[in-house]
């Protein structure tokens, strides 16, 4: 892989026990720009300081505690240059379509951590 694939960070994908953890990063300079409630999940997203914050609110995910545990990053995302070439070159799951309606695939690297691609 070279580095003209990629533009930069997309977003960062947090796991959040409340709404109250937002409270936190807006302490932090970020703001609430788009918010998704229904049956299947509780998703905000916050900008600030040129970067984008994706949390999904759940209070059922365990406290993330000393290196164990699943609450705070889930993923972070890289936005592609060419999303068809990039998709090519990995092994990324299923194609999907985001908040926005623009399409992205998931990755794991080798320790199993998610890295998402947007176009």
């Amino acid at each position: 892989m070279n580095e003209d694939l990629f533009h930069g960070l997309h977003h960062i994908s947090m796991i959040a026990s409340s709404v109250h953890t937002l409270e936190f990063y807006e302490k932090l300079g970020f703001r609430e720009v788009h918010a998704i409630k229904d049956s299947h999940q509780h998703l905000i997203v916050m900008k600030g300081h040129g970067l984008t914050l994706e949390f999904l609110i759940d209070e059922d995910h365990p406290k993330k505690e000393g290196n164990l545990g699943t609450r705070g990053v889930r993923c972070f995302a890289l936005k592609a240059k060419n999303f068809d070439r990039v998709y090519q070159l990995l092994p990324c799951g299923p194609v999907r379509t985001n908040w926005l309606g623009k399409r992205y695939c998931s990755v794991r690297d080798i320790d199993g951590q998610i890295v998402e691609i947007h176009e």
